[in-house]
């Protein structure tokens, strides 16, 4: 695609000369004939395209039998923008009308870029946010927005159960937990994918009615609490609303109390009797320490239990511990590939509210606090220096403020 041609797509409109010829020496061509496919609904989004030439037609998928023309997109226009931010799966089937001659623009090409020329993310944002602003509400599901909006806020179906096919390979080779589990108590963020995780958790020897959830309010789905509940667990009340009529760490308390009570109620007699053990799932350590308790005497002997956060580690590690605990927080695997992809889901949520407010005419700066340099934080903060931020880390720790330094951010 000719350079002057690039220039007047509306999305690289604001982006130097330099940068142009960049995107241009990544762009690949092709072409489809009248009534090809281009990409169907539910085929992953990976990439934008921009029409040289030729008409392509954005349609309701036919399959679904809702079929009917949305858009017809013409020479200069360009498409699948949002997923150079988020790469979801494409939510609406694009054909050619007639021959076409187009360009691909891949989110591994824009990601690649980023790192060289740090202020053209804030340059393509910007755009962006004009570009949402000026579409009514009526059309944003033809813009691949509406579906998605229906995941982030949970009223999509699919999210309650969604597929986890990593899970089911390793099941293909580990096998289901041990039979000697009689039940599962877990704080936990009550998502999708937590829901799911814990259904490949139950046989016959483990039901969900054995399964006892505390979720966090800031990040719980009502559908899937609701879900839960309908297939038989126990998830706390206040899973999903936050009370402020005491200090936060006070009512935790009194929650995680009388989760571990409805478990010693259940549970705790065919514990006795069989033997069987109780897997406690930990968030924090809080549930650790309190089932050292007297209270929990009885129950302690069949606890084993797994803490997956550092700060919980560290609330623990003076406790004189009576039960075996795996400390998944500081695993290797843990730390070298969760960090990355939370620090990426970060950056893709931050964009989406930064475009929503841009998109309510507020204009937003290029600065961005980044409170804690953890694992978690220094890869946030890379993430967000390679999109054009001027990123400033809050630390307490020395060591950490060092590395902060050392990687050349403002501590």
């Amino acid at each position: 695609m000719r350079l002057e041609v690039l220039s007047k797509v509306t999305l690289f409109s604001k982006l130097e000369k330099e940068e142009l010829v960049c995107i241009q020496s990544k762009l690949s061509g092709f072409e489809l004939q009248e009534g090809q496919v281009l990409f169907r609904q539910g085929n992953p989004g990976n990439s934008l395209y921009i029409i040289e030439e030729g008409s392509i037609l954005i349609e309701q998928d036919l399959s679904k039998n809702s079929g009917g023309t949305l858009h017809e997109l013409s020479s200069g226009d360009y498409f699948g923008e949002l997923s150079l931010l988020d790469g979801c799966e494409r939510s609406v089937l694009a054909i050619a009308k007639s021959r076409v001659s187009i360009w691909e623009f891949t989110r591994s090409d824009l990601e690649e870029l980023l790192v060289q020329y740090s202020g053209m993310a804030f340059n393509l944002f910007r755009v962006l946010s004009s570009r949402l602003r000026s579409i009514s509400i009526n059309r944003l599901d033809d813009m691949d927005i509406a579906r998605k909006e229906s995941e982030w806020v949970g009223l999509n179906e699919e999210v309650i159960w969604p597929d986890l096919p990593l899970l089911n390979s390793f099941k293909k080779f580990a096998g289901s937990l041990p039979s000697n589990i009689m039940g599962i108590v877990g704080l936990q963020h009550l998502m999708g994918t937590t829901a799911s995780l814990f259904k490949e958790f139950t046989s016959k020897e483990l039901g969900f009615q054995n399964l006892y959830f505390l979720g966090k309010p800031y990040s719980a789905n009502e559908k899937v609490v609701d879900a839960l509940n309908d297939a038989g667990c126990y998830v706390h009340p206040d899973s999903l609303y936050q009370k402020y009529d005491k200090p936060h760490d006070e009512g935790l308390h009194e929650n995680i109390r009388t989760l571990l009570q409805k478990c010693t109620s259940d549970l705790l007699p065919s514990c006795a009797s069989s033997g069987k053990k109780i897997l406690l799932i930990d968030d924090g350590g809080h549930a650790i320490q309190m089932i050292h308790e007297p209270e929990f005497s009885e129950l302690l002997p069949y606890i084993v239990a797994v803490e997956q956060t550092r700060s919980g580690i560290r609330r623990i590690e003076n406790l004189n511990l009576k039960i075996p605990i795996i400390n998944v927080a500081e695993s290797w695997v843990k730390l070298e590939y969760e960090s990355p992809i939370i620090a990426e889901s970060v950056k893709l949520e931050l964009f989406k509210e930064l475009l929503a407010i841009e998109s309510g005419g507020i204009k937003i700066g290029r600065n961005v606090l980044v409170i804690g340099y953890g694992s978690i934080g220094r890869c946030v903060a890379a993430r967000l220096r390679g999109c054009g931020f001027q990123v400033l880390i809050l630390e307490t720790s020395q060591s950490l403020i060092q590395l902060a330094y050392q990687d050349g951010f403002y501590v």
